[in-house]
C-alpha cells in the first residue's frame, strides 16, 4: 500500500510542476528555465527559473499521506526604469498568477508564499534586479475527487 502512494505522489508532484510551468508560459510570458543551474546570459532578461529543493511528509490522512513540496522561482529582469518597481511587479504577477489557478488549486490542499527577496545591482552600465520566491505546496498523496 505505501509503495501505491509513492508512485501517486510521483505523479502528482508532475502534474503540479506540469502546471505551474503552464501557469507561467501564458500568464507571465518571460523566458523560463527548469532548473537552478540554468546559466542565464543579459540576452534572456527578463528570465525566471523554477525548482523545486525539496520535499517532506507530514501527517497522514485517511488513506492519503499529505506532501510538502518547497518551491522556488527566481526571477532576473534588466529594468529599462525603475529597478525596484520591475522586479517587484514581475514577482506580484507570478505571485497572482500562481494564488489564482483553479487547475493548480485542484490538486493541492494549500499554496503559500512563504518569503519574498530581492535584490537589485549594478555591472557597469547595467542594473540588474532579481527576486527569489519560495512557496510551500501541500498536497495529498492521492489525487483529490473533483465534484
Amino acid at each position: 500500500m505505501k509503495r501505491l502512494h509513492m508512485g501517486n505522489s510521483r505523479v502528482i508532484r508532475r502534474k503540479i510542476r506540469e502546471r505551474i510551468r503552464d501557469i507561467l508560459r501564458v500568464q507571465v510570458p518571460i523566458n523560463r528555465f527548469s532548473a537552478r543551474t540554468a546559466a542565464l546570459a543579459i540576452e534572456d532578461l527578463p528570465a525566471a527559473l523554477l525548482y523545486f529543493p525539496s520535499e517532506r511528509l507530514l501527517e497522514k490522512v485517511g488513506d492519503s499521506q499529505e506532501r510538502e513540496l518547497e518551491m522556488r522561482v527566481e526571477v532576473a529582469v534588466l529594468p529599462k526604469t525603475d529597478p525596484e518597481d520591475e522586479v517587484f511587479d514581475l514577482a506580484d504577477k507570478i505571485e497572482e498568477a500562481l494564488l489564482a489557478d483553479q487547475g493548480l488549486e485542484s490538486l493541492l490542499t494549500s499554496i503559500d508564499l512563504e518569503r519574498a527577496d530581492f535584490v537589485i545591482e549594478a555591472d557597469g552600465d547595467s542594473v540588474i534586479a532579481a527576486a527569489q520566491q519560495t512557496y510551500r505546496l501541500k498536497y495529498l498523496s492521492e489525487e483529490p475527487e473533483t465534484t
